[in-house]
């Protein structure tokens, strides 16, 4: 706790009593440096005179000025040049993920022909307003989302042109994007791990991790999350991230999707308490309810993640009847959080 003109600092901690020793005299106060590793606690704050009497009916005003966790969503290039819609965007988040425009089927559309122009401006535009940005993909095993150019490649080729685009993205924006989704739908698809052999994934992180020290590298994947999918469940997710360590490579954060229908909050909240056993960082990365119900049925299900055990994450899930210019806020792959 800090005071405009500062008399001392607190570490406050979750499970103990915290003093300020001194007490403190102006009646202004910046809590803004205040950080409680606990998202949830109930905190007592007593206002008292120098000889430490209580001054009773004392009024307290408490304003949330920033959030230490990661509210996101996805954005695109159709954002570019509309006011409206990025200041939508920034009343409610404060990080973003690219929709499509660092995609290698957006970024080398043609064998050696490399296109960053649409990531830049939108880079331009986070780096301008101090938004915190994913990385989303760097390479997706759904062969669908494969450049063609790549995929008639021979496998001494592929695997040249996949080192070219790690290197080719770290060449614009390493240490720019804090995390990184360095292999996407690894569980449901298997494109390059067929062409390249088991021990690809593995050599890709490698790679990333050479190329960019610092970030966060997660693995991302649907229906870990959202149901009882046997391709994809947490035990294998956790299996999965076991065995790359004991091949010597860390994968340092765990990416769960999250395209719900409607959501089983207790399954949620025990897939979220088994991953969580690892210590690592977990983001739902793409979170949105399924379009396929009515604008009603999506707000209340929205509401009702509101009310679990997520609440204090999903404050500012936008509602369903939120518009801008006429149009729904779900961008694509929706809203992302970090627990």
């Amino acid at each position: 706790m800090i005071q405009k003109n500062s008399v001392g600092t607190i570490d406050a901690k979750p499970g103990c009593w915290s003093f300020l020793m001194g007490g403190i005299v102006a009646c202004t106060l910046d809590l803004s440096s205040i950080s409680l590793k606990a998202r949830k606690r109930a905190v007592t704050i007593h206002a008292a005179n120098n000889q430490g009497v209580r001054h009773e009916g004392a009024s307290l005003t408490i304003e949330q000025v920033s959030k230490d966790f990661l509210l996101g969503s996805s954005i695109a290039y159709t954002f570019i040049g509309k006011a409206p819609n990025q200041d939508w965007f920034l009343e409610r988040f404060n990080a973003a993920v690219f929709e499509d425009e660092i995609q290698w089927y957006t970024t080398e559309p043609k064998r050696g022909q490399l296109k960053y122009t649409l990531a830049d401006q939108l880079q331009e535009f986070v780096c301008r307003n101090q938004i915190t940005v994913r990385g989303h993909n760097i390479l997706w095993e759904d062969p669908k989302y494969t450049p063609a150019c790549v995929q008639n490649l021979t496998d001494t080729e592929l695997k040249s042109a996949v080192n070219s685009r790690i290197q080719s993205l770290m060449s614009k924006y390493k240490d720019e994007f804090i995390h990184w989704d360095v292999k996407n739908e690894l569980f449901h698809f298997d494109f390059y791990e067929q062409r390249l052999g088991q021990n690809a994934t593995l050599e890709f992180y490698r790679t990333m991790r050479q190329q960019d020290p610092l970030s966060t590298l997660f693995l991302n994947e649907f229906k870990v999350v959202e149901s009882c999918d046997s391709m994809s469940t947490a035990d294998k997710y956790i299996s999965k991230l076991r065995e790359l360590k004991e091949d010597g490579m860390s994968v340092n954060g765990i990416g769960l999707e999250g395209h719900f229908g409607v959501p089983n909050r207790p399954r949620i909240r025990a897939t979220l308490d088994k991953l969580a056993t690892l210590g690592l960082p977990i983001c739902l990365t793409e979170v949105d309810i399924s379009d396929t119900f009515s604008k009603e049925t999506q707000r209340v299900t929205t509401r009702q993640m509101e009310s679990s055990n997520l609440s204090s994450k999903l404050e500012n899930f936008p509602k369903s009847d939120d518009m801008v210019d006429g149009t729904s806020p779900r961008l694509s792959d929706g809203i992302f959080l970090q627990l």
